[in-house]
């Protein structure tokens, strides 16, 4: 099968959504298919390459129906249009990469699917005329998938009386996680239970929980230690994040780690480090 995934997040970019879409598309394209990707153009990366049997194509686009789209949308268009595709999954609402095809759905004669990841806006109020308009769009596709239940993708497709999506969870590579033994822990390292959380600080993340448990933890058994790793998160309101303004839940980590020393802090980290963490951990949350 040719299969496009759309997805404004790719290699080399790390997040979440780009993960899941590498590991997909290249699991794929080892099943035998041809895969290709249409993603973001990134500063001094090929708009065009093929990376691990995946064909990468990279536009200039950015912002989404709400905000703004801004780049060649219609060189976008005509490459899905004009491409035989046996299937193209869509990741991702409030997105370029979604958002610029939802008019031509109709005129795609494929199978498509939305992959929705979590609608983090779909409770947004500056979202809701959006999301009316998503759900028509969505008529048009074959299948809604979700990652799991009760997040937000439930509520938007009771309230606009879409099928419930199905779900399908994230994967894990476990080639990657292996025997689980990993290695020992660094010299310095607290004895008592680690516990990690591995996310950006989207305020979706839950990480004002984390800081909660691993205290509560830390009560009962001294010992205990939490690492909470992830990027930041650019400031969305008034587009504050164009000036380095930091969003989310970033600044109410950093204050709450003031307060709780048995809270490691750390910035987004290599693939290879993260995995190490994982493999020193008791429980990942």
């Amino acid at each position: 099968m040719r299969i496009l995934h759309t997805a404004q997040a790719y290699w080399p970019e790390v997040s979440g959504v780009s993960r899941v879409v590498e590991a997909i598309s290249t699991r794929l394209v080892m099943a035998g298919h041809e895969v290709h990707v249409a993603t973001s153009a990134i500063p001094n990366v090929p708009r065009t390459e093929v990376r691990a049997g995946v064909h990468i194509h990279r536009f200039a686009l950015a912002g989404n129906s709400v905000v703004g789209m801004a780049g060649a949308e219609a060189g976008y268009v005509d490459f899905v249009r004009t491409t035989a595709w046996d299937i193209i999954a869509m990741h991702c609402a409030q997105v370029w990469s979604t958002d610029a095809l939802l008019s031509w759905l109709p005129s795609l004669t494929c199978p498509k699917v939305f992959v929705a990841h979590g609608l983090s806006a779909y409770h947004n109020p500056a979202y809701r005329e959006y999301y009316a308009r998503f759900a028509d769009s969505l008529r048009n596709v074959d299948a809604m998938v979700s990652l799991a239940r009760g997040l937000e993708d439930d509520d938007f497709c009771r309230d606009f009386g879409l099928s419930a999506p199905t779900v399908i969870p994230n994967g894990v590579d476990s080639a990657e996680l292996g025997d689980g033994a990993g290695p020992p822990r660094e010299d310095g390292q607290k004895s008592g239970p680690l516990v990690i959380c591995l996310s950006n600080h989207n305020p979706n993340k839950g990480h004002e929980r984390f800081f909660a448990v691993v205290r509560h933890m830390h009560r009962e058994h001294p010992g205990a230690s939490g690492t909470l790793m992830g990027g930041t998160y650019r400031a969305a309101k008034w587009r504050l994040g164009r000036l380095g303004i930091l969003g989310g839940c970033a600044y109410q980590c950093w204050a709450r780690s003031i307060v709780s020393p048995m809270i490691d802090l750390r910035a987004s980290a290599p693939r290879p480090q993260i995995m190490e963490l994982i493999h020193a951990a008791d429980v990942m949350l």
